[in-house]
């Protein structure tokens, strides 16, 4: 009789055993979902930002060292001796200088020709941010050109002599290896530079202000843009990626 009764209490007590280990795998699992929460994704798309696996490798390391090594950024967005108009690492507006930007288009109703802007975490210089991916279309049967633009919010660079920046064209996609830089003021000048031998590598280009031959006065500057043009470009249709753009001495 004895060892019945205690045959019984061993079956209740695996049959508990079991009972509580299956609730407790039922409540991992909720938590490990909810981890994981669908907004995510939403936020991404509502930054137009590009999400990471989606996008190529950056580029090989001793070119990303290059770029450290001759930018020298630190935790201030200030180059040595310099002012950053926007390293795009905020992976959201405004940019270093508190100003606005974004793409534009000359005959925004023709849908052959457009520029479309997204921070891009996947191409980038550096190990972390963003650069700006312009997804470029000039083909058109109508005059067209488009661009990036973005504010300086009046910046007084007197006493600096070099815009520089970064740019890389996209190798698979296609881009053009020449595109026109402008600087404009508060007065109405506006100072035009053309880039040439855009390549698929990360190059750094250095533009000495006075080659903006139009502009007298450099102590109130209103905006930056980055052009492409139907009658000069190598590729019609393609994409440019901008990072680390700055004033220096």
């Amino acid at each position: 009789m004895n060892l019945k009764y205690l045959f019984v209490v061993l079956s209740l007590s695996c049959l508990l055993m079991i009972s509580s280990c299956s609730g407790n795998n039922d409540q991992e699992t909720i938590i490990l979902e909810e981890s994981n929460p669908p907004h995510q994704v939403a936020d991404e798309l509502d930054k137009n930002v590009i999400p990471e696996e989606n996008k190529k490798k950056k580029s090989d390391s001793a070119n990303r060292q290059v770029a450290l090594d001759i930018v020298k950024l630190d935790k201030n967005k200030d180059l040595e001796g310099g002012i950053c108009v926007d390293d795009f690492n905020s992976g959201s507006k405004p940019n270093c200088l508190g100003g606005d930007l974004g793409a534009f288009d000359f005959m925004p109703n023709d849908f052959s020709q457009s520029c479309l802007e997204a921070y891009d975490p996947g191409m980038k210089m550096g190990d972390s941010g963003f650069s700006m991916r312009l997804d470029y279309d000039v083909d058109s049967t109508n005059p067209a050109f488009n661009g990036f633009w973005t504010k300086l919010n009046n910046f007084d660079a007197s006493h600096f002599s070099k815009l520089i920046f970064w740019v890389k064209g996209d190798q698979e996609y296609g881009f053009t290896d020449v595109f026109k830089v402008e600087l404009k003021n508060a007065s109405g000048e506006t100072g035009k530079y053309y880039i040439h031998n855009v390549s698929a590598e990360w190059q750094m280009i250095s533009i000495s202000l006075s080659d903006f031959a139009v502009i007298n006065d450099f102590s109130d500057l209103v905006e930056l843009i980055f052009v492409f043009e139907d009658r000069i470009a190598s590729n019609k249709e393609g994409t440019i990626w901008v990072d680390d753009i700055f004033f220096v001495e």
